[in-house]
């Protein structure tokens, strides 16, 4: 890649400071899933700046094959860039997307939306969507402008007949809530957000801790008090809830099915919890369900 594209930017933009042993990560959102052949596919490009201290330009080249998707548009709608020196150019006929973006405040967040791209599907298939280190780079915002992207993460997308997607809608549906067990990889487990619809997976205590504590509903410790000892409601069924009694704050489980409640001790205790009461799987059909970050 091509870092002169992006010094324009920096040259203005940075700061003197020195440089630390940061890790940026450019990522899909979702990088997996099923889709309809007649629907719109819209992919999120996001990043992870790994902290301090910050990132503040970007390039980088997406790939895919042109005889199974086409980009449609480019959405720029709520990105972490104000400054594009390079504009997305779309190329349907090569199958790349390049672009080249900065920003005048360093973005220092994990999962900050660059662009949207909204794809239109050409045919029943699986397809893959190619982002690389070797066509990206992610620039520090300081005066080194040292390239820090260690991760380039493309997609796998399965594009079915609207019958099919039909029909896994209906499993989405069901699976709303629910933990699903990897039946070949036990200690790989999905969490199937009510809320957007899309799946999270985690392998560790520290990853479910992060989930049920960002997706958690807060509410009164009287609400809770009110249905623990019986049947939660069904508007909070597969839900992360939470209540602060001072400066406590306690985290629970509502079983999608048994509208029973569950109280998340620790991500440790959680992680056990869902081992437990997860339904075994097979990848094939989580995969279905698109993933979220």
């Amino acid at each position: 890649m091509n870092k002169n594209i992006l010094l324009a930017i920096l040259i203005l933009l940075a700061a003197p400071s020195v440089s630390l042993a940061a890790s940026a990560k450019l990522l899909l959102y979702s990088n997996s899933g099923a889709y309809s052949i007649n629907k719109e596919l819209p992919i999120k490009l996001v990043m992870n700046s790994g902290g301090e201290p910050g990132i503040n330009a970007v390039e980088s080249k997406i790939s895919f094959n042109p005889k199974e998707l086409n980009i449609k548009r480019i959405e720029l709608t709520n990105s972490i860039f104000d400054l594009w020196p390079l504009k997305p150019k779309i190329n349907n006929a090569s199958g790349t997307l390049s672009f080249a973006g900065g920003t005048t405040k360093p973005y220092k967040g994990l999962a900050g939306t660059i662009l949207t791209i909204i794809f239109a599907p050409q045919k029943n298939i699986t397809t893959n969507i190619t982002l690389s280190t070797s066509t990206s780079q992610a620039l520090t915002a300081d005066n080194l402008a040292t390239n820090i992207l260690t991760q380039a993460a493309g997609g796998s997308y399965q594009i079915v007949s609207k019958l099919n997607y039909n029909k896994l809608e209906l499993y989405r549906n069901k699976s709303l809530g629910k933990v699903l067990i990897n039946d070949k990889q036990k200690n790989n487990l999905s969490y199937v957000n009510p809320l957007d619809r899309l799946r999270y997976d985690f392998a560790t205590s520290t990853e479910i801790e992060y989930l049920y504590k960002r997706f958690a509903q807060k509410n009164t410790s009287i609400y809770i008090k009110k249905y623990e000892k019986s049947k939660f409601p069904t508007s909070v069924a597969g839900k992360f809830l939470s209540s602060q009694t001072g400066t406590t704050t306690t985290y629970y489980y509502i079983g999608p099915i048994s509208r029973k409640s569950y109280k998340l001790d620790s991500g440790q205790a959680a992680y056990k919890l869902f081992q437990g009461i997860g339904a075994p799987t097979p990848w094939a059909e989580i995969s279905r369900i698109p993933n979220g970050i």
